[in-house]
């Protein structure tokens, strides 16, 4: 698993069997997920349909769906469908009217964002089960999409905001010793790369050898393996801890169209590079990437 699901959230109007689908995908997946039935979703949408300030739950769910750890599933099953549950089981809050407003507002808010690669939306009729399996299937492709993959898919989140900038975070597993220096030799990021990758090293070889204001050799446990610079790529830390070799990477700037899988390929080079070189026993290596500042250069498409 390259990036790790943090939570599955289910998300919907009332009477679509969220409930239902809950316990089948713990079933078919045999509770390999954390699954949160309703989030920050729901709340946008019962603000707005009790006519309260939406803003605080906006802004939330805009964080929840930035953090790319999250998986959002909104179940829009036909409306004919939801009213026929609503008659079938009746609901203590929601009669037909206030119910198809609801639905309608759901419908409008998961237009805004269904198009983001870990949002999924179920619209089609069938039985738990069946939707269990085709859920659980979409989070398997979701979670084994590598550093690069992944970096294809990201200016998806931009849209999200109407400056086309967002802060978003992402964590990935990966492969212990996997090393691809290709990216290196990037026709355009080449020096910018090789220029890191050197002063990182850097870092690492002057701290082990004490080669700092303390004068005393650094190992496993120290918090000063930590590059920074005024460039995009503006911070890296490694914890190397236990069996993890942690990497917790700041990007200040990042254009998702030209440099998002770019950047996103080096930086696994470069922990996978740092791990191998300096591993300390540690047999995992997790890379946390925070963007500042995700946008589209629309000066320049």
């Amino acid at each position: 698993m390259s990036i790790p699901v943090k939570y599955v959230v289910l998300e919907g109007p009332d009477a679509v069997g969220k409930t239902t689908l809950y316990s089948a995908i713990h079933k078919t997946t045999k509770f390999r997920y954390n699954i949160h039935d309703r989030s920050c979703l729901s709340m946008l949408c019962y603000a707005r349909l009790y006519g309260r300030d939406e803003s605080q739950h906006r802004s939330a769910l805009l964080s929840e769906l930035c953090d790319a750890n999250n998986f959002i599933v909104v179940l829009m099953l036909p409306r004919e469908v939801v009213k026929e549950r609503l008659v079938a089981r009746g609901d203590e809050f929601q009669d037909e009217s206030s119910l198809m407003r609801l639905y309608d507002i759901f419908e409008e808010e998961v237009c805004l964002i269904r198009h983001l690669p870990n949002v999924h939306v179920v619209e089609l009729v069938s039985s738990a089960t069946d939707m269990a399996a085709d859920i659980a299937m979409e989070l398997a492709v979701y979670s084994e999409k590598s550093p690069k993959e992944f970096g294809h898919v990201i200016s998806a989140w931009t849209s999200l905001a109407s400056s086309d900038e967002v802060q978003m975070r992402v964590s990935f597993n990966l492969r212990s010793g996997r090393r691809d220096p290709q990216i290196l030799e990037h026709p355009h990021e080449s020096e910018y790369y090789k220029g890191i990758l050197k002063a990182t090293r850097e870092v690492f070889d002057k701290e082990i050898a004490g080669l700092n204001p303390y004068g005393v050799p650094q190992g496993k446990d120290s918090r000063r393996f930590y590059y920074n610079s005024d460039t995009c790529i503006s911070s890296i830390h490694c914890l190397p801890r236990g069996d993890v070799f942690k990497v917790i990477a700041t990007l200040r700037s990042t254009d998702a169209v030209r440099n998002g899988s770019p950047d996103l390929q080096f930086l696994e080079f470069l922990s996978t590079d740092l791990q191998t070189r300096h591993c300390w026993g540690t047999s995992k290596v997790d890379l946390e990437v925070m963007f500042n500042s995700l946008h589209v250069r629309r000066d320049k498409v």
